[in-house]
């Protein structure tokens, strides 16, 4: 992967810089990852303090462009950055506990489901209970009925 930085811009109201890149010979778009550990090593820069803007592969070209963000401290880029954009450029933190387990996108819907049919067991036991009930009522109905 050959890195060139095309343009270079200094922010210094932001506290950042701003870099155009062009990487030749890449037959895949790198990952975010990927390009902020080549620029933090190409601008001696902390990886925390970049955030890769824009990417996008040239139509039939082995060309990607792209722009980053190299801010001056951690507390500008928290401070110029939106939170999703940072939290696309930081590793995923596992929460683990124990004896808890986390609900993720995939256990939740079998949690949905074992709650459904625990509803729907429910119901069912109401209505075989009324209809016990109502066939002793009208069997006492009967039973009083022979009875006159």
């Amino acid at each position: 992967m050959d890195l060139e930085i095309i343009k270079e811009f200094e922010n210094k109201l932001i506290g950042r810089k701003e870099i155009e890149f062009q990487i030749q010979n890449a037959k895949l778009t790198p990952s975010r990852k990927e390009l902020v550990k080549k620029i933090s090593a190409l601008k001696n820069a902390k990886e925390e303090q970049i955030i890769i803007g824009n990417l996008a592969q040239l139509f039939g070209s082995n060309t990607v462009r792209g722009q980053a963000r190299i801010y001056d401290s951690v507390k500008m880029l928290e401070k110029s950055e939106l939170k999703g954009i940072i939290a696309r450029h930081r590793p995923k933190e596992k929460k683990e506990k124990e004896g808890e387990e986390e609900t993720t996108p995939e256990k939740e819907p079998e949690q949905k489901s074992e709650k459904k049919e625990e509803t729907e067991k429910q119901q069912e036991e109401e209505q075989k209970k009324e209809k016990v009930e109502k066939a002793d009522e009208k069997a006492a109905e009967e039973k009083g009925k022979q009875g006159e």
